[in-house]
């Protein structure tokens, strides 16, 4: 028996012989025709198959007619999600059938060039794929430098790779590729040279191009016959403060001994104040300053109940105050009569990874705004006696820096009315609840012990005395 003819037969036993509509029988059934029609010529054999007994007529009743018309736009559309996800299936599984021979391919490379002199081919072969398996049960391998590269970063990062000496470390357990030579990075012997050259490339092409104003305003101005002009004055006055590191006899008094802060007072912060005038844009602050992208990195890092950092120590952070964004950074590794390499090297570590925290924070600022100062809006419900629900509704900035007024002001007013809207709902809220009568059902009626009102022993013992 044919799944048509057992659908007719389960209507027939189903509804009296007076009530017989093929119309009625269409409908009861479609679930069971659109599970089994596949085709619009099974639609075709569906009506050939149904008994001489059905009234022929009512095909052309406007309700059959239109759940032909349904029907056949749903097998339709079957029809091309079936066959689409039959191509689908037929090309992954032509993509793991390339995959895999390439996996297999390099695996018979690898055990050929890698076999032992002292073990024989067969112990090579049987053993190469064992130190495979991980690579071979993935066929999904990755395909650009960049993808590699974040891959051997990540497998670098859960070993038992962490130094805690600063001069030791690794730069590539912070993500970092170290092209600068030095006997403690191990990026060369961990990411393929290739992959290290294409990220190098890839650098070199999204970075900006050097635009050589400064110099090129320099040199015009020194060709120029004027005396007084500024590029002028300003090379006179750096060559006078380097002549000022001198004695009468010709002593440097930089090479003296002296404490690291004492090079920074007297010899670079000067230079720089001179080599940066009329910079209005930059603020310098010197000695001991606290990065605030890498304080802001650690404290997201870190969970409400532990206690919050201080941030590094740099010697000098230059910023740009219209922004909050702190640009560039100076580490003094000693003075010049002092000679510590360790020194230099965690300076430069230090350098390095303080860098990269700036960048993210310039991400995290891109993203939210440019925001420091937040505005924090609570609710306070209570679903049940004796249970409160604290749940944060809201969170916007309310600040930003001059420069970014024209992107921020849209944000804060539209937030603005937003706290607005919460408030008189909230009013709302409690004005209906008030009139609603039920009061005698509120929380300081309760005489459930879960549900007392709450006093501080500080103040219990206040209120003893």
């Amino acid at each position: 028996m044919s799944w048509i003819q057992k659908a007719i037969e389960d209507y027939f036993n189903t509804v009296p012989a007076r009530r017989v509509s093929y119309t009625n029988f269409l409908y009861q059934s479609e679930s069971v025709i659109r599970s089994q029609l596949r085709t619009p010529t099974d639609t075709c054999h569906l009506k050939a198959a149904l008994p001489e007994d059905a009234p022929r007529k009512v095909l052309r009743r406007m309700d059959v007619q239109s759940f032909w018309t349904s029907l056949a736009s749903s097998i339709s559309v079957k029809s091309i999600g079936q066959d689409f996800e039959d191509s689908a299936l037929r090309l992954l599984g032509a993509a793991r059938e390339t995959s895999e021979k390439r996996i297999m391919r390099q695996l018979q490379q690898q055990s050929t060039s890698s076999a032992i002199p002292s073990m024989s081919t067969d112990e090579a072969t049987a053993a190469t794929p064992s130190d495979n398996t991980e690579e071979a049960d993935n066929p999904f391998v990755d395909v650009t430098p960049a993808e590699r590269v974040r891959s051997k970063i990540l497998e670098y990062r859960l070993g038992d790779n962490h130094i805690e000496t600063l001069h030791k470390q690794d730069l590539l357990f912070y993500g970092i590729i170290d092209l600068i030579s030095s006997s403690s990075t191990a990026a060369f012997s961990i990411i393929a040279a290739p992959d290290v050259q294409e990220i190098v490339r890839m650098t070199k092409r999204k970075g900006p191009r050097p635009r050589n104003t400064q110099m090129v305003a320099a040199r015009q101005d020194f060709r120029s016959h004027q005396d007084k002009a500024a590029w002028k004055r300003m090379a006179i006055k750096i060559m006078k403060e380097i002549r000022d590191q001198f004695s009468l006899e010709g002593v440097c008094y930089l090479t003296q001994h002296q404490p690291e802060m004492n090079y920074i007072a007297t010899f670079l912060s000067p230079l720089f104040k001179i080599l940066f005038k009329g910079c209005s844009d930059l603020h310098f602050l010197w000695g001991d300053q606290t990065l605030l992208a890498a304080k802001e990195e650690e404290h997201l890092a870190q969970g409400d109940h532990e206690k919050r950092s201080k941030g590094t120590a740099l010697d000098t952070v230059i910023s740009l105050p219209h922004f909050r964004l702190q640009l560039a950074l100076v580490e003094v590794s000693g003075p010049p009569n002092t000679s510590d390499h360790a020194h230099f090297v965690g300076d430069r570590t230090k350098l390095a990874k303080n860098l990269k925290s700036m960048l993210k924070r310039i991400w995290r600022m891109s993203t939210h705004a440019f925001a420091v100062n937040k505005m924090y809006v609570y609710s306070l419900s209570q679903p049940a006696r004796g249970a409160y629900v604290l749940d944060s509704v809201l969170e916007f900035d309310v600040s930003c820096a001059s420069q970014m007024l024209p992107m921020f002001l849209p944000k804060f007013l539209k937030h603005l009315w937003r706290v607005k809207e919460l408030i008189m709902n909230s009013t709302w809220s409690v004005g209906d609840y008030i009139n609603s009568g039920s009061l005698s059902d509120s929380s300081a009626n309760s005489t459930d012990s879960r549900d007392t009102v709450y006093i501080s022993p500080k103040r219990r013992k206040t209120k003893a005395q």
